[in-house]
């Protein structure tokens, strides 16, 4: 009987193979057995993770659907395994959502989530950390698009 672990495994392997519908169901087959599992910070990072890289996969295929509430699911299991405290996993997730959503050009809500990663970022690393300044540079490319669509 397969892990979580050997699911995971297999979907980075599908991945990198270039196979993204495979790589797609070994995620799904690993959240199916996570869900299974006493539910544990352990697990719902596990769990956010596998959601996380479901959307990135969604997002390579351009299904737009899927790619916002796998992003999602993400971000909500991040916040209960960390407990609502500031942690690069929120903020990362935070800021996929944000990006996705000024590249699909819903660029109200866009702004709002990178706002709130930006913030989680600076302070967890600081105003001048990479991560930040790569979050606020977003930022300003979906505020440049508001003014834009206006």
């Amino acid at each position: 009987m397969s892990t979580a672990a050997d699911y995971i495994k297999q979907a980075e392997d599908w991945a990198k193979n270039e196979r993204p519908k495979k790589a797609i169901e070994a995620y799904e087959q690993a959240i199916a057995y996570l869900v299974k599992q006493p539910t544990t910070s352990q697990t719902q990072l596990q769990m956010a993770t596998c959601f996380q890289e479901l959307g990135h996969l969604w997002r390579l295929l351009g299904n737009n659907k899927h790619t916002g509430s796998n992003y999602k699911k993400s971000l909500d299991l991040y916040v209960a395994a960390h407990r609502d405290a500031p942690h690069e996993d929120t903020a990362t997730a935070t800021f996929l959502i944000g990006s996705f959503l000024s590249q699909i050009w819903k660029v109200v809500p866009a702004i709002d989530y990178l706002k709130k990663a930006h913030a989680m970022m600076a302070t967890l690393h600081g105003a001048d950390h990479t991560y930040t300044t790569g979050i606020a540079a977003h930022l300003e490319q979906a505020i440049k698009k508001q003014s834009e669509f206006k």
